[in-house]
This record gives structure tokens, sequence and C-alpha cells, in this order.
């Protein structure tokens, strides 16, 4: 897959598929983005105050193609945007279902503090070299901060999450390496269930509204041990998930969160001498009871 490439293959963008070089419009007769990629907004599920101290990244809203909202991630040496994008390319390269859309990511000059709502584009020709990944928009808010209706809903986006990282795991590697609640966006939709085929078996697993769409991969890699797959789910989503989930929702039942916890941890300690990834089906029925 071309790097710089924009593959439309979701429905925020659009139905339509279509390729956009996203450094080949930025050129010497129109060297900013104000007539493709404009309309900058502070991003709605990051408080105001927050967006307005970031400094050497930048996480906004914006137009593509005057139709299609997206998100825009800004940074000038905080974080390698490109890595990222890297990282995405090969999950869709394994065809790992469940993660989010980044639509295209490309470098040009400018100067990141300058960068707000205020301006019409980005890439103004001066300052450092800053790089941007857009990315597609998701209304809902994460896994951990969603106003949760039914247990039902949280014990699909939580098989799905499962599948969707032991899948990745077994086709190349992948360790997400910051797998919190936060990382986690929960898109609408009107399937009813979503399957997963993995080392040959078939999971089918109920959406009840919800598909999971796992992002920021900057922290991730590919290549990674069994140990460290286990290690994520132990030190990052197990604290993260009682927190969120097991902390703020009232209907969950917590003597089933706290059990899941435990075998996060029993998992990790036990990995080290038993290779069985597969072990993370056997929390299916520990979900069930949430």
């Amino acid at each position: 897959m071309n790097a710089n490439a924009l593959y439309k293959r979701s429905s925020s963008v659009s139905s339509t598929k279509y390729i956009l070089n996203c450094s080949e419009k930025i050129t010497e007769n129109n060297p900013t983005t104000k007539d493709w990629l404009n309309n900058l907004k502070f991003l709605k599920t990051i408080s105001r105050t927050k967006s307005e101290q970031m400094t050497h990244k930048k996480i906004l809203e914006g137009v593509l193609m005057k139709k299609h909202d997206v998100v825009i991630k800004i940074s000038d040496t905080e974080e390698n945007l490109k890595y990222e994008y890297d990282i995405y390319q090969k999950l869709v390269e394994y065809k790992v279902k469940g993660i989010l859309h980044y639509i295209c990511y490309f470098e040009c000059m400018d100067n990141i503090k300058n960068i707000n709502e205020k301006r019409d584009g980005i890439c103004e020709g001066t300052g450092n070299n800053t790089r941007i990944l857009v990315m597609e928009y998701i209304k809902n808010k994460s896994f951990g901060l969603y106003a949760w209706e039914n247990s039902n809903q949280i014990k699909s986006c939580l098989k799905q999450l499962l599948c969707t990282c032991l899948d990745a795991f077994l086709k190349c590697g992948f360790i997400h390496g910051d797998l919190n609640c936060n990382n986690i966006l929960i898109k609408n939709t009107k399937s009813t269930t979503v399957t997963y085929i993995i080392n040959g078996k078939v999971i089918i697993i109920p959406l009840y509204g919800f598909k999971i769409k796992l992002m920021d991969f900057e922290s991730s890699k590919t290549g990674g041990t069994i140990k460290q797959f286990y290690k994520d789910f132990r030190y990052k989503f197990a604290s993260s998930f009682t927190e969120y989930i097991g902390g703020e929702v009232e209907f969950i039942n917590n003597q089933a969160v706290k059990k899941l916890y435990d075998l996060f941890v029993k998992y990790y300690e036990e990995c080290i001498h038993n290779k069985d990834s597969l072990w993370v089906f056997d929390l299916f029925p520990i979900i069930d009871k949430l």
C-alpha cells in the first residue's frame, strides 16, 4: 500500500472508493491544505483546555475534500506519526478487523504552535517539519467514556477487542503497547454480528449496535512475543477496564470484572511457561457474566 495514498474503506468518509495522494496535494502553487483539508476545530471528545495546552502535538477535527469529517493528528517532534501509520498499514495488509481507518499521512512545513481552529488550513510553508495523520472521524466517545445502556453492549465490544488483538498477534506479532479503554473507539453499526476466523476457529460475535475501532499505534510493534501480548492486557487494559467499566458502570457485575482482572494477571504470569495464546477464549464465559 502506498504510504501517502487515501484508500476509502469507511462509511464515515464515503461509500465510494477513491485514491488521493496527500503529499502531491502540497505544491508550489498550492502550498497549504486550505482548499482540501480545512475547517479546523478542536476535537469535541477532548476538552478545550487540554487541546490548547498541547505544544508539540495537536488533535483537531477538519473537513476533507469539502465534505468528509475527519480527525487530524499533528506533531512536530513528540510523536512519530509515520511510524504509527506504518503499523496501521501492516494491520491492513493482514486484514485485521476492528481498527480505526487511517486515511493518509504526509509532511509539510508549518509551525505547530500556530495551527488552531482560526486557521483555514495547514502547511503555511514556514516553521519546522510538521507530520500530519488524517483519520476516520467517530462521533462516539471511547469504550471507557461511553454512556453504556446495557451489559450486552460492553460484552460484545470486549469480545471484539480480544479477537482483534489476538488475530493481529497471531498474524504479525502485533502488540498495541498502550491498550487502555480510551484507545478503543465505539462506532455505531446496523450489522448484527461480526465474524472472526482465528487459527481455523470461527467466532461469531453479536454486535448490539456497536463495533470497536482500535487506534493510537505510536507505542505499538509487530514481531512481539506472547509474554508481551499478555503484558499489554495485564498492565494496561486490566486496570483501565476495572477503573472505567468496573468503577463507573452501575449495572456491571463487579465480581466478574475482578475475575477478569485476576485472569489477566494469571495469564501473564503463566505464559512464560506456556505458549498457548488462545487462553483468551477462556475469558468469554466470564465476560458473559458481566
